[in-house]
C-alpha cells in the first residue's frame, strides 16, 4: 500500500513576477553554416526517411563545431499518397524557430523548443548553438513508429 501525506498549508502567497526573463536571440548572421533535412515518407511500402536515408548507427550525417551556431531548414516533402505529419527532435540541443513555410514563427513558437511539427508540404527553419558538449547525438521523428522505423539520424559535435 501507499501513503499519500499532504503537509499543511503554506502561509506565504506565491505571485507571478511582472515580467519574465527574456530569451536571448540567436542571430541568424553569426551561423556558421546552414544545413538542409527533408523528412519524407516515400513508397513503395511508405518506407520513412530523413534525406532518403534511413537510420545507420555507423554513419554521421552532420559534423559540428563546439561553440558554433547553425541554421537548420527542415522540410516535410511527404510523396502524395504517404502524406504524414512529422516532428524532428535534436538531442543535445534546444533551438528557435526562425520562420515557418517562408513567415515568422507563431507565438508559441518563439520560445525554446528541441522538437518541431512539421505536416506536409511544411518547412521550418531553426537556429540552435551547440555549445555544451562534444560528442554523438540523434535527431529524428519524434513519432514512435516513424522513429522505429528508421526515420533518424545522427550529428557530431566535434571540439
Amino acid at each position: 500500500a501507499m501513503d499519500i501525506i499532504v503537509g499543511s498549508e503554506k502561509s506565504q502567497v506565491e505571485t507571478m513576477p511582472a515580467s519574465l526573463r527574456r530569451i536571448e536571440r540567436l542571430n541568424p548572421q553569426e551561423a556558421l553554416l546552414t544545413r538542409q533535412f527533408s523528412m519524407q515518407t516515400m513508397s513503395p511500402g511508405g518506407r520513412l526517411t530523413i534525406n532518403g536515408k534511413n537510420m545507420d548507427i555507423n554513419r554521421i550525417d552532420a559534423t559540428v563545431k563546439l561553440g558554433s551556431s547553425e541554421i537548420w531548414e527542415i522540410s516535410n516533402k511527404s510523396e502524395m499518397m504517404m502524406q504524414l505529419p512529422h516532428s524532428m527532435h535534436l538531442h543535445d540541443v534546444q533551438f528557435q524557430v526562425l520562420e515557418r513555410n517562408g513567415k515568422p514563427p507563431l507565438p508559441l513558437e518563439q520560445g525554446r523548443k528541441d522538437t518541431i511539427l512539421l505536416l506536409p508540404g511544411e518547412q521550418v527553419k531553426i537556429i540552435s548553438r551547440f555549445e555544451d558538449y562534444t560528442g554523438i547525438y540523434m535527431f529524428h521523428c519524434h513519432m514512435l513508429e516513424h522513429e522505429d522505423s528508421g526515420m533518424m539520424g545522427q550529428f557530431e559535435v566535434v571540439g
